[in-house]
């Protein structure tokens, strides 16, 4: 059982009425969150983070203990918040995403600040080296990449990158492999998919950080459009590849090896964000809004930033 932060940067955030103060906890288990107070026990809460689709975009009844109150809750934005008509002081937030963001964290990362997620970190010492065995032994560049992207979740950039600042030393292959994916280069001159403005009715803006996806890409049964319907039941809208900018010193001046990250973007429907919101973790997917929440908009392109604004 994990106490989580409470307060107005906390996991969990909100007044309850009388003064009463909140007291939080996560089981890790079991996937349940407690709250409660220390001043009473006419005031408790569970969410149990495995049924997050029982809620929805609108506030609905639920079920909990505030004095004689009726609780409503609402799910949105990896935001769980709780509402009383009768206590018009009372409002409580479960910022489900950043829960779950400390229950994955296992070890410090390898790199300060990494330019791309690492595809091969859930694999052990001895099956990473078979597998890097496996991609250099590919027939050609084409399948190589193939099988990055569909059996890792990754880029051909992204593995280059994970390669040169770790895993050339610490596999079999590892080396070779870097060689042969800087060496060698592919037939194909296929762009990635240019973005393009667009607006989408009750929907979220996504992006999925560190994928490179082609026009090609986006139909078929191994398809980016596939992909989604298997992983997530959902229809996205795809809007398209962007290039991030590099990041700069106090001085302004560009730091070398920033930038050149190519992330996905693509609207979910509102109706489909509780099935979608924490399947996504798993993958890296983030909301846009959360990207400007954090201050992390300044590496995309000024174009980008004037087409979707922040919605806040």
């Amino acid at each position: 059982m994990v106490a989580l932060p409470v307060g107005p940067t906390g996991a969990v955030r909100g007044r309850l009425p009388h003064g009463w103060r909140i007291a939080a906890c996560f089981k890790r288990k079991t996937g349940i969150v407690e709250i409660t107070s220390p001043d009473t026990d006419r005031f408790s809460l569970n969410v149990d983070t495995s049924k997050l689709d029982e809620y929805s975009a609108t506030h609905k009844p639920t079920l909990g203990v505030l004095e004689d109150a009726c609780l409503e809750a609402k799910y949105e934005h990896g935001v769980l918040r709780y509402d009383a008509a009768e206590v018009s002081e009372f409002w409580l937030e479960v910022h489900i995403q950043q829960i779950m963001k400390s229950k994955k964290s296992k070890v410090k990362p390898t790199l300060k600040k990494a330019k791309f997620p690492d595809p091969f970190k859930d694999l052990d010492e001895e099956t990473l080296d078979d597998c890097i065995e496996e991609l250099y032994g590919a027939e050609s560049l084409e399948d190589l990449e193939e099988e990055l992207k569909h059996g890792y979740n990754c880029t051909k950039d992204q593995a280059v990158y994970w390669l040169k600042n770790k895993y050339m030393t610490t596999t079999s292959y590892g080396e070779d492999l870097y060689h042969r994916l800087t060496s060698e280069t592919t037939t194909t001159t296929e762009p990635m998919m240019p973005w393009s403005k667009m607006t989408v009715d009750d929907a979220v803006l996504t992006l999925w950080p560190g994928t490179s996806v082609k026009e090609s890409d986006l139909a078929g049964p191994e398809g980016v459009m596939a992909f989604f319907k298997e992983a997530f039941d959902i229809e996205p809208t795809p809007v398209g590849c962007v290039e991030t900018l590099p990041d700069t010193d106090a001085d302004g001046v560009e730091i070398e090896g920033t930038g050149g990250r190519h992330d996905f973007f693509f609207y979910v429907k509102m109706a489909d964000v509780p099935k979608f919101a924490i399947k996504r973790f798993q993958f890296g997917m983030r909301w846009w809004d959360d990207v400007y929440f954090n201050n992390g908009e300044n590496i995309y392109p000024i174009e980008f930033l004037h087409a979707y604004p922040n919605s806040a």
